[in-house]
């Protein structure tokens, strides 16, 4: 306990004026009570006994000398013959006295050096703590464990892979040296010379997008409106040219459609030149 020191100390204290006048046994077992009922009655700091020459002595002290058969008037006598009070913590036993002269007797007092609070200083490398992990995202989570876990020989084979694909591509240069240029700049580019235009093979018919525009139909010939005329394909006007009408018919057949009246050349249409005329016979 923190009061084992100061109590020891506050015991021979009070049971030294005792040692010329009673035994030693009697004082032994005085002061071994004594130890007890002092250690009860510290329950708080400190812990105040007064002494008075015509009264009883505080209770720890009055039921050690009854435990111990030691008169309390033949022990004030020999104590002390003024009043005074016994101050015990757990530091420190002093005796204040009162009267005409006040002073203060330290019985005992703790020497002990306190320890000195160890100083402020920064950490040194070694033994800072740990810096926190790098987060890392969850887009890049899989890499980074499929890179911590790979084996040796999962290594291995793809260094191996690198370099097979090194060595193709590296041949695949050489070999195209003359269309794919091993300078990623513009100015080392080699662009290979363009082929020449091939002819036309079917130079009788003409493309749609160059095929000259249709030739305005006459009256004589055709009377439909344009709305009509205008639904035909490209296609069909590249064929236009090989269209031939046979201008010997001259039948006009009529037709009623809702807004007017429509005129066409009745008969055949050909495809093809026309039959060459028989002579007539002489």
């Amino acid at each position: 306990m923190a009061y084992t020191a100061s109590i020891e100390y506050a015991a021979r204290f009070l049971t030294r004026p005792l040692i010329l006048a009673v035994a030693p046994v009697h004082v032994a077992a005085l002061q071994v009570v004594l130890r007890s009922t002092l250690h009860a009655a510290c329950s708080s700091a400190p812990l105040v006994l007064p002494f008075t020459p015509n009264r009883l002595p505080p209770r720890p002290v009055y039921a050690a000398a009854i435990g111990a058969g030691v008169s309390w008037a033949d022990w004030m006598a020999l104590l002390a013959p003024r009043e005074f009070a016994l101050v015990i913590t757990p530091s420190a036993v002093r005796a204040e006295y009162a009267g005409l002269h006040p002073h203060t007797v330290l019985v005992w007092a703790d020497r002990t050096p306190a320890p000195a609070p160890a100083p402020i200083t920064k950490l040194a490398p070694a033994v800072r703590p740990a810096s926190v992990e790098e987060q890392v995202p969850i887009s890049k989570l899989g890499r980074r464990l499929q890179a911590t876990t790979r084996t040796l020989a999962q290594q291995l084979l793809d260094a191996t892979h690198d370099a097979d694909a090194d060595e193709l591509f590296t041949r695949l240069s050489r070999s195209h040296a003359g269309i794919l240029s091993p300078s990623p700049t513009r100015a080392a580019f080699t662009f290979p010379p363009a082929p020449a235009a091939p002819r036309p093979v079917f130079g009788a018919f003409s493309s749609p997008l160059s095929a000259r525009a249709p030739r305005t139909p006459s009256p004589a010939t055709s009377s439909r409106p344009s709305s009509r005329s205008s639904i035909f394909s490209a296609g069909a006007e590249s064929l236009s040219a090989l269209v031939v009408v046979d201008a010997s018919k001259k039948e006009v057949t009529k037709y009623l459609y809702q807004g007017g009246v429509s005129t066409v050349l009745t008969g055949g249409v050909m495809l093809g030149a026309a039959p060459a005329s028989k002579a007539p016979p002489s």
